[in-house]
């Protein structure tokens, strides 16, 4: 990513952060959140000091991409924002990482033979229930997720791409 430009260079944290929280499309993301990840100890403030670290978090904080091929998969809130999961089989999803992470995407991608189906375990969908998914072959659903009220709250954000 391009962010690795700011790793060796002497900013100002506070403004540096701002501006690429902006740039990542991250406006949830804070000062106080980050700090949390140095407290506990998922991100060594030391390594790259402070301003190194918090580019560290963004750069990880960016998208998981891979191939689910459990019965079941957690997405982590705290891991990143957009995750693209390519469905192998049936899958039952849940979230963890409850309201460190107030809202992420996921782009869930029919494998090769298609018709593979999602649960969710602890989403909210409304009244109108968990949304169907593209069955095709190779096509794409995208949902978004927001923590609010102490639950994950899920909306279909369309299909078939």
């Amino acid at each position: 990513m391009g962010l690795s430009i700011f790793k060796n260079r002497n900013i100002d944290v506070t403004e540096k952060l701002q501006s690429l929280t902006g740039l990542m499309g991250l406006a949830v993301m804070d000062l106080a959140r980050v700090n949390r990840h140095f407290a506990d100890g998922s991100i060594a403030a030391s390594k790259l000091g402070l301003a190194g670290s918090i580019i560290e978090l963004i750069d990880r904080a960016v998208t998981v991409e891979e191939t689910v091929t459990n019965s079941t998969y957690a997405v982590d809130s705290t891991e990143a924002r957009v995750y693209i999961l390519t469905m192998s089989n049936d899958i039952t999803f849940s979230v963890s990482g409850d309201g460190v992470t107030d809202s992420f995407v996921v782009i869930l991608v029919q494998d090769g033979t298609g018709s593979r189906t999602p649960a969710w375990s602890g989403i909210n969908w409304g009244d109108a229930g968990e949304p169907s998914v593209a069955s095709d072959a190779g096509k794409a659903t995208v949902l978004v997720f927001m923590y609010y009220d102490s639950e994950w709250l899920g909306f279909s954000s369309g299909t078939g791409f």
